[in-house]
């Protein structure tokens, strides 16, 4: 999809108030989606003929969250629709959850959750995606917020019943936050192939000394779970 139509579908689905601003509707778009694209914030791709970071900002914070998350959702199934129409998804596709941290540096407020010290502030804005990651193609399909007290299986839950939706998952890759028994449980219940990021913990690492396959048990207070462990050394050449 390209970045006018990208610009055409978010300005259909999500009504953040732009229409009222002096310049076309559409530059207003430019401002976030540059930022998105370029991994960058609204300022440093603002000016040149485009609103100011301020303007753009001032608009979409004067706007319910809500609103704006039901909306977006529906932006991004015009797109997932739309790729899907081109043949995009005509296999079932590699997959991943990540989490995008946006640093917020006030006091705690609604939607502020803790997240590791970085860039002088250990607060952040948490927003979990799942996304198409395979070679040469990026697409999200599933997005939601992360708030203080949200589970990973809660999150991996309603990722997966989202993206659902529009792709057949060939195989789930997730980071060390969904290391977990419950996690494990919840995806087996959904019948997905995944791999998942280990924690390595003083038992593990015990456990893979000098071995590149095993199975390993994770075991709390109130239960167990074995996992097919594989040992990765980015040295050893044999891997």
């Amino acid at each position: 999809m390209r970045v006018i139509e990208c610009l055409q579908v978010l300005n259909k689905s999500v009504g953040v108030g732009f229409s009222g601003g002096r310049l076309p509707v559409l530059d207003y778009w430019r401002v976030p989606v540059a930022a998105c694209l370029y991994n960058t914030s609204p300022e440093a791709v603002s000016g040149e003929g485009l609103p100011s970071a301020d303007c753009v900002l001032g608009y979409i914070g004067s706007t319910p969250w809500r609103q704006i998350e039901g909306q977006f959702r529906e932006a991004l199934t015009d797109s997932a629709e739309a790729a899907k129409r081109e043949g995009w998804f005509n296999r079932p596709v590699l997959c991943a959850v990540d989490f995008h941290d946006d640093e917020y540096y006030g006091e705690y407020t609604f939607g502020v959750v803790g997240c590791f010290s970085k860039h002088g502030t250990n607060k952040c804005f948490r927003v979990a995606t799942l996304d198409v990651c395979e070679a040469g193609r990026r697409f999200t399909l599933a997005v939601m917020p992360v708030f203080k007290g949200t589970t990973a299986t809660a999150v991996l839950k309603h990722l997966v019943r989202e993206a659902r939706k529009f792709v057949k998952i060939r195989c789930l890759l997730l980071d060390r936050w969904f290391y977990s028994i419950c996690v494990f449980r919840a995806l087996g219940r959904l019948k997905l192939k995944y791999i998942v990021c280990a924690k390595q913990t003083d038992k593990l690492l015990k456990a893979v000394w000098g071995r590149t396959f095993l199975e390993y048990t994770l075991k709390n207070s109130k239960d167990a779970y074995t996992v097919d462990l594989t040992v990765y050394r980015p040295d050893d050449k044999n891997i």
